[in-house]
């Protein structure tokens, strides 16, 4: 399996730990892996057609979201399978969704139960993008429009078109006029 970190962009530095793509090219699927409590949230976007993975007993087609919060996982990455990892900084995920966190701990759940139709869009994207630096770029870009969406309040009126280039403080200023509006 090959793992790759990459930059996070300024204003999601605050709440994004870690973006990684995730790539198990082997010839055979990973062998189990026990995962630690860390009381993280992690998204798991899925830009291949291979399932993403098996954790516990349940195989996990799509993208995921995973909250390790005080129980361990096995997880075991399915040959073919690619991924972007993001994990958040401790209690900084829930301001990309609009539901409580509590619901998630210890769980892992299809990430399309939580983002609804966004999942698909996402996917089809990041398996469309010609490499993983462009597949980061465009899962950063949705992260600063749910992040938005969420911030104002405003549902999905916002355009990914307004959302690109945003410095913190540009971002700031953007959800300050847009909440005001």
């Amino acid at each position: 399996m090959r793992i790759q970190s990459y930059d996070i962009i300024p204003n999601l530095r605050p709440y994004v730990k870690l973006i990684c793509t995730m790539e198990c090219d082997n010839d055979r699927d990973t062998r189990h892996i026990r995962v630690l409590p860390d009381t993280c949230v992690e998204l798991f976007l899925n830009y291949t057609s291979t399932p993403v993975a098996i954790i516990g007993d349940e195989l996990h087609k799509g993208s995921i979201i995973s909250a390790r919060m005080s129980r361990p996982m096995e997880v075991q990455m399915r040959k073919g399978a690619g991924c972007l990892a993001i994990c958040f900084h401790p209690g900084m995920a829930y301001q990309f969704f609009q539901i409580p966190m509590r619901i998630l701990a210890d769980t892992t759940s299809a990430l399309s139960n939580v983002w609804n139709n966004l999942v698909e869009e996402i996917e089809d994207r990041l398996a469309a993008a010609p490499n993983n630096e462009t597949r980061v770029s465009l899962a950063q870009d949705y992260l600063t429009q749910q992040f938005v969406l969420i911030c104002t309040g405003k549902g999905h009126s916002l355009l990914m078109s307004d959302l690109y280039n945003f410095s913190a403080f540009n971002l700031s200023i953007f959800v300050l006029q847009k909440y005001e509006e």
